[in-house]
């Protein structure tokens, strides 16, 4: 109830007032690290990043470049901050980027990121081509050597007539 100076008397409604914060602040990707460091082609791998903020992050995903699937959500792991996602090596090559958005819409992007397989497995088969190449090569020969081999203890005499040199040996 207020009362003015010369008695007026009057009274109003009950009101809150309820104070917005306005965040302008993005996140800050503090760390982005992968596990193993040195994968293979094939290997499955664990992409962590460390994420803050000063209020609540709403989204964090990973934007692979060069790729089909071009946004992947990574999973909350720890209050800590740390964002997790586990990536499949199809190639010898994962270019990335991580992406945050806090529940403002304030969103912060990392640098460029990329992983690089170490290709044992194409190196393997590359070995084993290169051995089993001149293998095979050197089998076929004496595959072809045997199946012209003429037992020695047959007698043969060649036949100087014959239109062709193979057809003039007769087996006597």
């Amino acid at each position: 109830m207020a009362i003015d100076e010369f008695g007026n008397k009057a009274q109003s409604d009950t009101y809150s007032i309820r104070l917005v914060y306005l965040d302008e602040e993005p996140p800050r990707i503090i760390i982005v690290a992968w596990k193993p460091e040195k994968p293979d082609v094939g290997d499955i791998v664990t992409i962590e990043a460390l994420i803050r903020d000063n209020t609540k992050i709403a989204r964090v995903y990973i934007e692979i470049l060069d790729s089909k699937e071009k946004q992947v959500n990574m999973q909350y792991y720890s209050p800590d901050g740390i964002w997790i996602r586990r990536i499949k090596m199809n190639g010898t090559k994962l270019k990335f980027i991580v992406h945050a958005v806090d529940i403002a819409g304030n969103k912060a992007s990392s640098s460029t990121y990329t992983i690089e397989a170490s290709g044992h497995l194409y190196a393997e088969w590359i070995q084993i081509a290169i051995i089993a190449f001149p293998v095979a090569i050197a089998a076929s020969i004496v595959v072809l050597i045997l199946k012209r081999r003429r037992n020695p203890y047959e007698k043969y005499i060649y036949d100087q007539n014959s239109v062709s040199y193979y057809t003039a040996w007769k087996h006597v």
